[in-house]
């Protein structure tokens, strides 16, 4: 996509006025636009998975790509699926995972609230929600 503005300055140097037409072209290229909730989601992942040391974290993506085939830039899309590893591959412990991630969450976007219409809090409700706040 291309677009071209057209601005006029009004430069004024000693008594003398000078009016300057500036053309302003920008080109756009096209691309598949990451959306703010993958960012945030991302960023949110990588913040709790850092909790469990650089070379673990490194080591737990290296093992989602090859065993479940999941990449890291693949899991907003992939929640569910993501989920599951995690319970596949830490048990009931993958809880506190997710809850560091939802801690992340919250504190990079504060404003977000999320209200429990069930008695537990679903960690796959809870993004469902905020990723319909984000876009």
């Amino acid at each position: 996509m291309s677009s071209t503005t057209q601005l006029q300055i009004n430069q004024t140097i000693g008594t003398e006025n000078n009016l300057e037409t500036i053309l302003i072209d920008l080109n756009i290229k096209a691309h598949k636009k990451t959306s703010t909730f993958d960012h945030l989601l991302i960023d949110a992942i990588e913040s709790a998975l850092s909790k469990l040391g650089n070379a673990n974290k490194q080591a737990l993506y290296t093992h989602l790509e090859h065993r479940f085939g999941l990449n890291k830039q693949a899991i907003p899309q992939n929640i569910e699926y993501f989920t599951n590893a995690l319970e596949y591959l830490f048990g009931e412990s993958a809880l506190l995972i997710e809850i560091q991630i939802l801690a992340a969450l919250h504190r990079k976007v504060p404003l977000f609230r999320f209200h429990l219409n069930q008695p537990a809090l679903s960690f796959l409700s809870y993004l469902e929600h905020f990723r319909q706040y984000c876009n």
